[in-house]
């Protein structure tokens, strides 16, 4: 007798899809636990990214990515023998996306490249090599379009373009090597755009601006964002008033020395007063601190560890702020 034999629940790990994890045991449904929540939650994959917890969509966003027949891309091309020809360094392009920013496995075999080939998602653009290119991808969410750009006298050998659905997934963490369920109580992210900055929820003082947003961040994609600094100013929210944890994933640039949420942050020394702060590899931490205002994100940046004023250009990288 087993401890398999004897368990009459056991749910890890277990395979699981969107809103569903099943159990091993009992066989008949009765164990398989379900998920429902508002928004997209993060895990630890096991080389150590962070993640946002995902399964990949079985649905062909593209219309003829393939090029069986000579239909559904617009722009300059010419479509035979199931190839598709650039002939313009213009885009050619099919509006089969949501305009919203979303998350996509894109591959593209591309038959003989041209110089300057990208693959066009929504606004983003990723350069394109010969062979096949295998992409985790965010749309910009800028329009519709999918397709190619530049590259004139490229050939395309198919494109395939599936969604990640992120929501009402549950949260297998591997950061101890194996899969674990992770469970945490009800919580609501009070900052409404978590990654993007650009937003005008966060307001920037005078000298600050949101630079480009293709910069690698913990999770392994080019989705984190460069700050630009002219002086000392800040970068924040405002919120209802409450009791928080503030929390964001910073790097640093030009500028290493910070005040977050009113603590003097040195990503030199790796240090933080007032919070706490966790090194995630490649120049990245994870900077947290519980306050009670209406303000719970709030970054200033210095030259220097004195943290006095200045007129220094610069700049800083953020990713996933929390409250």
């Amino acid at each position: 007798m087993s401890l398999y034999d004897d368990a009459s629940l056991i749910a890890y790990p277990s395979g699981y899809k969107e809103s569903k994890i099943y159990a091993q045991k009992p066989v008949n449904g009765t164990g398989d636990l379900t998920f429902s929540r508002a928004s997209s939650a993060t895990r630890v994959n096991a080389e150590g990214l962070i993640e946002t917890a995902s399964v990949l969509s079985s649905t062909e966003i593209v219309v003829n990515g393939d090029f069986a027949t000579g239909g559904n891309w617009n722009g300059q091309n010419s479509i035979a023998n199931n190839q598709l020809t650039k002939t313009s360094t213009g885009l050619v392009y099919q509006g089969t996306l949501s305009v919203s920013v979303q998350s996509y496995l894109v591959v593209v075999d591309v038959d003989t490249y041209a110089a300057g080939l990208t693959i066009y998602l929504g606004g983003s653009q990723v350069a394109l090599s010969q062979g096949v290119n295998t992409i985790n991808m965010q749309s910009g969410g800028s329009n519709t379009f999918i397709g190619f750009n530049n590259g004139n006298g490229a050939v395309i050998n198919s494109i395939s373009v599936k969604q990640y659905i992120t929501s009402n997934i549950p949260r297998i963490d591997y950061s101890n090597g194996c899969g674990s369920l992770l469970l945490e109580g009800q919580r609501t992210n009070a900052l409404t755009y978590s990654s993007d900055f650009g937003q005008s929820f966060y307001i920037k003082d005078s000298g600050v601006s949101v630079g480009t947003t293709n910069n690698t961040s913990p999770s392994g994609l080019l989705d984190a964002t460069k700050i630009d600094v002219t002086n000392s100013n800040r970068i924040y929210a405002n919120v209802t008033s409450g009791s928080y944890v503030g929390s964001v994933f910073i790097k640093a640039g030009s500028f290493s020395y910070f005040k977050f949420l009113g603590g003097n942050l040195d990503l030199v020394l790796g240090t933080f007063s007032g919070g706490t702060i966790e090194d995630y590899g490649n120049g990245w931490y994870r900077v947290a601190k519980t306050i009670t205002s209406t303000r719970p994100f709030q970054i200033q940046a210095y030259p220097d560890s004195t943290y006095s004023t200045h007129t220094t250009s610069g700049n800083y990288y953020i990713y996933g702020a929390q409250a």
